[in-house]
């Protein structure tokens, strides 16, 4: 059972159901981290005394992602391979928490760097 770790900004948005998805780097291993049908255990404050279960989720797609910045810093986002058009880079943005795409494009240049290579994780919630 994959778990996956949230900043608070994002718990609200988890238990309302409107974030349906995370993007999470590539690992080391290169191994996926998680697989269609798995459930999922969505927490905040992993590995501290502050631990706490948001939600337990199915995995609906698991599809790579990338953001590129190319030369004339223009910035392309590639999911499972294929260039992603602006407004379903605007609805993925919504889904995974942020208010569009530029922010969520800030919030990786910030945390990851560019480029940043990892995947797209959908859910759908069980209850």
């Amino acid at each position: 059972m994959p778990a996956f770790n949230f900043q608070k900004q994002f718990i609200a948005s988890i238990t309302e159901g409107t974030k349906t998805g995370t993007i999470r780097k590539e690992r080391k291993d290169k191994r996926c981290p998680a697989d269609k049908g798995d459930t999922l255990t969505l927490y905040t404050g992993m590995r501290t005394k502050h631990c706490a279960l948001i939600a337990e989720v199915e995995c609906t797609s698991v599809k790579s992602f990338m953001i590129h910045q190319g030369l004339n810093e223009q910035i392309t986002c590639y999911k499972d391979g294929r260039p992603i058009k602006h407004q379903e880079l605007e609805n993925l943005a919504i889904a995974d928490g942020f208010k569009n795409s530029t922010e969520l494009v800030a919030f990786f240049r910030k945390t990851a760097g560019l480029p940043f290579i990892g995947w797209h994780i959908e859910w759908e919630s069980k209850a």
